[in-house]
């Protein structure tokens, strides 16, 4: 009843495979749902966090300014991995589940890989943008 060939699974020993139920579906569908919210809410915030600083210049002195403009770039950025190489590819696979007919399965392949760079793009980036994080890594390394 599967309408795709999965025959070559049976050659590679035990397996598992899952019953595409409305159950499935409807939580496939909830976790888009919900992630979807949670990115649109988290850009919604920074864009208001921005605009406030921008127009309410007056309030501030350039230099406060300036480092909270800083420190909301370097959260933002800090924010924007997850989001962009964990959230959207879970989101993408959930798609997979849900619907069926998009994405096909070397798309999902290639979403769980991009999920499994996470945690290295996220450390190489909070390297990068952080110089607090930077100093204490820098500071590890040269005491040993």
């Amino acid at each position: 009843t599967y309408p795709h060939n999965v025959s070559w699974i049976r050659q590679r020993g035990s397996y598992f495979f899952q019953r595409r139920t409305t159950a499935l579906v409807v939580l496939a569908f909830a976790a888009i749902l919900i992630a979807g919210s949670a990115a649109s809410f988290l850009l919604i915030v920074f864009g208001h966090m921005f605009f406030v600083l921008n127009v309410e210049t007056n309030m501030r002195s350039l230099a406060n300014s300036s480092k909270i403009r800083r420190s909301l770039k370097i959260l933002f950025a800090q924010l924007m991995i997850p989001l962009g190489v964990f959230l959207f590819p879970a989101m993408v696979l959930f798609t997979g589940i849900a619907t069926e007919a998009w994405p096909g399965f070397e798309i999902c392949l290639s979403m769980l890989g991009v999920i499994m760079l996470h945690s290295v793009v996220h450390n190489i980036l909070l390297l990068a943008v952080t110089p607090a994080y930077r100093k204490f890594v820098v500071s590890l390394i040269i005491c040993r």
